[in-house]
């Protein structure tokens, strides 16, 4: 018995031995991940181009919510990634309570489970990153959902970044959405409230968050009751990160994943799901508690502490069979009237109009009758005197408009029956709109503004418009000769047939592939005329060539896929044309071979069409990795190993069609291979077997 009790300690300082061993040989070696933080944005780059819809209804203890998640405030975006509307409608309870337990926006495997939130501007709040925002196995690839980048962190538009905006938000499969604190969003609401730290006399309401409690910025009432700017629970944990570097993360905790960060109650004055306990007032309703969305991590929070409406559950509250038909944001089933795109919940009231522009079932009448003749003031022309109104007897010659039709009514004076508001000479009964009018005498006798003069050449026009009243071919009628000096149509000029050119818009196109992923469009040209070319992949709206030529002729590179173009001339007197009517042509990888009459001339433009993704054979490679797209001059190649580091480098120093970079000196293994050209930079891991 005291040999195997004598055994068993002996084994187990062998075990402690070995640990302190593998652990000090794991503190001593060097950690090469990327443990790079930055808070900037990408800023502001566009504006919203559709309606923003947010409409909330109450029923018993329900409030519904519907939104097109689409933002009211500039915003930007990563390359693919514009902001559209996207339908949601969500329900949360109207009387929350905090539940037994919290409820994490992450599932138990790490991913994204159900959204935070909504912005009373309808955009969803979705705090927790997905892929590919994952550590990855530097030998496999694999993600490790333990240690996802926290967002806010990690901005940026490069690799391994986050294109947040200037609201902390970017578009993903759900539509635009907050990971953060949304700068631009909440100026729209109250300027300076993103950057005073002076508490406002009221907080600022931002949002509903899943379980139905009220979500508030930065500011709000601390357990005391004093408004005051409220701090997050959370801070970075000490030391460094466990990982081996290979299957999780390396490095000290610097806030580049959310585990760097733990919760200590009494750090700050929130709870771990970025709540406090305390009575606050929306709209007539007291709430016992509420969320904050905070300077500091977590930002928007990670958890719930009431029970979250599944209609948040990730896709959940999506919808997909709507109507909007008058694109005003507002689907059919709350819009009181789809085909008017004024009318629609939230929309502003015109007063007394008898239209319901806001939906809310009734129209808004603002006027008082003060003079309680049964009219209201919006058409009630003095609503102080119950004898004028619409309905009143007008009163002639008292210069008052009795019954509130613009005019005040005057006595017929020469007794012609017109009254002196329509008669030009009341005290003349021979002149009134009726009477004949007499030629020649300078007096308008039937009130139409013009007195009568004769038509000397008997043409039909008076001297008034006819500008040769002795010669009866001229006359507003008349048929204009050209180029004879005389303006026989009255218009004031004499025609001019014109001698200059047509800037014609260009025809006849065709189209010829001349080599591998090359083409020769070609079209009918005008004499000494330059021209523009905008070429786009075919069924996207956005042209990705604009190019200036000077001829007729152009060969292009690209993609193997189908474009559309269009061309239009500019002239040598620097008259342009309108632009052709949309052709199409195909970008094969066929090969031809090259001869005299395929073969690109040398004084032909070659323009290049950029490619959205890099495609590269074979993967795996031993000698010589061939890149399947057209090359321009200035593009720049790298190659880096899993480290990090530039192993090979090349310029594109003319136009390469199949570029191809020999790989015989690098050792097996996992590269990247990187092309700058164009302003845009494409990356695609290869093996060197």
């Amino acid at each position: 018995m005291n040999q195997l009790y004598q055994l068993n300690l002996l084994t187990i300082a062998i075990l402690i031995m070995v640990n302190f061993l593998s652990l000090a040989s794991l503190q001593g070696q060097t950690c090469n991940n990327d443990n790079s933080v930055s808070t900037t944005n990408i800023g502001c780059c566009d504006r919203p181009q559709f309606p923003n819809a947010y409409f909330e209804s109450v029923v018993g203890e329900v409030r519904t919510i519907r939104s097109n998640s689409y933002p009211n405030h500039d915003f930007c975006y990563a390359t693919g990634r514009v902001p559209a509307p996207t339908y949601y409608q969500f329900e949360v309870d109207v009387t929350p309570e905090k539940a037994a337990s919290t409820s994490p926006v992450v599932s138990g495997n790490g991913r994204p489970f159900r959204y935070f939130g909504i912005a009373l501007n309808g955009v969803i709040m979705a705090p927790a990153p997905a892929e590919p925002f994952i550590f990855e196995n530097t030998n496999t690839g694999e993600f490790n959902w333990d240690w996802v980048f926290e967002p806010t962190n990690n901005q940026g538009s490069g690799q391994g970044q986050v294109s947040l905006d200037c609201a902390s938000a970017h578009t993903g499969p759900q539509g635009y959405h907050y990971h953060g604190n949304m700068f631009s969003y909440v100026e729209t609401l109250q300027a300076g409230i993103s950057t005073t730290n002076t508490p406002p006399a009221q907080p600022l309401q931002i949002g509903w968050a899943a379980d139905g409690f009220p979500i508030l910025y930065r500011f709000g009432p601390d357990r005391n009751g004093v408004m005051k700017l409220l701090q997050p629970s959370y801070q970075l944990k000490s030391g460094e990160r466990p990982g081996d570097g290979i299957s999780e993360p390396c490095g000290p905790y610097n806030g580049k994943y959310t585990r760097d960060y733990e919760y200590i109650v009494g750090v700050g004055d929130l709870d771990a799901c970025n709540g406090i306990d305390g009575n606050i007032n929306i709209g007539g309703q007291t709430y016992t508690y509420f969320y904050v969305v905070t300077d500091a991590f977590p930002q928007i929070s990670r958890c719930l502490t009431g029970t979250p409406s599944e209609t948040f559950s990730r896709n959940n509250g999506l919808l997909v069979n709507f109507t909007d038909s008058d694109n005003d944001g507002y689907i059919a089933e709350i819009d009181c009237n789809d085909n008017n795109a004024t009318i629609y919940p939230n929309s502003t009231e015109t007063a007394n109009n008898g239209i319901d522009e806001d939906c809310d079932g009734m129209d808004l009448v603002t006027a008082i009758d003060q003079d309680n003749d049964g009219f209201n003031a919006d058409v009630d022309c003095d609503d102080t005197n119950a004898a004028i109104n619409p309905d009143a007897t007008e009163i002639p010659n008292n210069d008052v408009d009795e019954d509130c039709d613009g005019v005040a009514q005057m006595i017929d004076m020469d007794n012609d029956g017109f009254n002196s508001d329509v008669d030009c000479d009341d005290t003349n009964a021979g002149i009134n709109p009726d009477a004949p009018e007499i030629p020649n005498n300078s007096v308008d006798e039937d009130c139409d503004g013009v007195a009568q003069v004769i038509d000397m050449d008997n043409d039909g026009f008076n001297s008034d418009v006819d500008c040769d009243d002795n010669n009866a071919s001229i006359n507003p009628d008349g048929v204009e000769v050209a180029d004879n000096g005389i303006d026989e149509n009255c218009d004031g000029m004499d025609e001019v047939t014109p001698n200059t050119p047509v800037c014609v818009v260009p025809s006849q196109f065709s189209v010829a592939p001349i080599g591998r992923r090359v083409v020769q469009l070609s079209w009918m040209g005008t004499e000494n005329a330059r021209y523009n070319i905008q070429v786009r992949f075919k069924g996207v709206s956005n042209w990705v060539l604009n190019a200036q030529l000077t001829s007729n002729v152009v060969t292009i590179y690209g993609p193997v896929t189908t474009f559309e173009y269009r061309v239009r001339t500019l002239c040598a007197d620097g008259t342009v044309s309108d632009f052709s009517s949309i052709q199409a042509f195909t970008i094969s990888n066929n090969l031809i071979a090259a001869n005299s009459r395929n073969r690109p001339a040398a004084s032909i433009t070659k323009l290049v069409i950029p490619s959205s993704e890099l495609s590269i054979y074979p993967n795996p490679v031993r000698t010589t990795l061939h890149l399947e797209q057209s090359l321009q001059k200035g593009t720049k190649i790298f190659v880096y190993n899993t480290l990090g580091k530039i192993v090979l480098q090349k310029r594109i120093e003319k136009l390469e069609n199949t570029p191809i970079i020999e790989t015989q000196s690098l050792e097996a293994g996992i590269y990247y291979l990187t092309v700058q050209e164009a302003g845009q930079t494409l990356t695609r891991k290869f093996i060197k077997g």
